[in-house]
């Protein structure tokens, strides 16, 4: 999913680490809804920079996996 989509729902990750399941998620990060910036550009298109990578932490999840990000 893109960092947008998941800035918008991917803490319902939460509910799975909940129940003790270890989904497999790959974060696109682009800065932002790229194919809202296909129809229309502007600046209401980027979105916050998260460290996805203490995602796991703040959920109580076992453990993350990441690649190269930009936070």
């Amino acid at each position: 999913m893109g960092d947008g989509s998941f800035q918008m729902t991917g803490m319902e990750i939460s509910t799975a680490a909940r129940y003790g399941l270890s989904p497999t998620l790959v974060v696109i990060n682009n800065g932002g809804y790229e194919t809202e910036r296909l129809i229309v550009n502007g600046p209401f298109n980027d979105v916050s920079v998260w460290t996805y990578r203490n995602i796991t932490e703040v959920i109580g999840a076992r453990q993350g996996i990441f690649g190269a990000d930009r936070g």
